[in-house]
């Protein structure tokens, strides 16, 4: 489906569909639970307790926040700005290059 070739309605209606689904499928609940969710954040990143910074160019609306989940269980936390998600994806590439680089040293110490 396109844009173009429905209503804005039919649009908003298709996304929606989609997005339930994706939640559904990616961090196991639906897309009532995560508005739920953000009303009992009050908007806010469960982080910084600043509200999405990013605003969706084709709506003005803000963006919604983002499910933080712990990547091994599967459990959700709560829901976090896309700052803070950022962030927090770049410390653990930080953590992922330093334990790689120890092992690098490591091996280089036996050869």
């Amino acid at each position: 489906m396109k844009r173009g070739d429905v209503s804005e309605v039919e649009w908003l209606e298709f996304r929606r569909k989609n997005q339930d689904a994706l939640l559904r499928h990616t961090y196991n609940i639906t897309l009532k639970q995560r508005d739920a969710m953000e009303r009992a954040q009050e908007y806010r990143c469960a982080i910084c307790q600043n509200e999405e910074p990013i605003i969706d160019p084709r709506s003005g609306q803000r963006r919604h926040l983002a499910v933080d989940h712990d990547h091994k269980t599967g459990e959700n936390r709560a829901l976090i700005c896309s700052s803070c998600n950022l962030t927090l994806g770049h410390l653990k590439l930080i953590q992922y290059l330093a334990r790689h680089e120890s092992i690098r040293r490591s091996t280089e110490k036996i050869r």
